[in-house]
């Protein structure tokens, strides 16, 4: 029964690898619909660096205080995004969420998508806490 799960989780990896490698020489569509959330990781991740490498210039003030405010905010949009596209996958109206849509267009297991993102979400917390705990050290989010 497990060797018989996990020969089904391989031929759907192997299957959206394909069906991807068949996307991009037919067309885009799906890394489209994967590029907003892709887009957000990647502005996310960069701005967290310059923040946790510039920011501490900026001194204790309000303004200290109003960058870590509008990071932490962020940060917790792109979190909440990548959540409910994880919850998304499952939609039964895809046209209205892109990792429903991706589901659909690429025909992968819903599950295998959600638990991605569910794995970037971790991935990202990471830098999240680390850049958190430098922040709450230098009296950072009103502290």
């Amino acid at each position: 029964m497990r060797a018989e799960r996990i020969a089904t989780s391989v031929y759907q990896f192997v299957l959206f690898i394909l069906t991807w490698a068949a996307t991009f020489i037919l067309g885009l569509t799906p890394f489209l619909c994967a590029a907003g959330s892709l887009a957000s990781i990647a502005a996310w991740l960069l701005c967290t660096y310059v923040y946790s490498r510039h920011a501490t210039r900026l001194g204790t003030g309000r303004l200290w205080n109003f960058a870590a405010t509008l990071w932490l905010w962020w940060s917790l949009w792109v979190f909440g995004e990548l959540f409910m596209d994880a919850l998304h996958a499952y939609s039964d109206v895809p046209l209205h969420h892109d990792a429903g849509y991706f589901v659909r267009l690429t025909g992968i297991n819903p599950a295998v998508v959600s638990i991605t993102i569910l794995a970037v979400m971790v991935i990202l917390g990471v830098p999240f806490v680390r850049v958190a705990r430098q922040t709450l050290a230098t009296e950072g989010f009103g502290g």
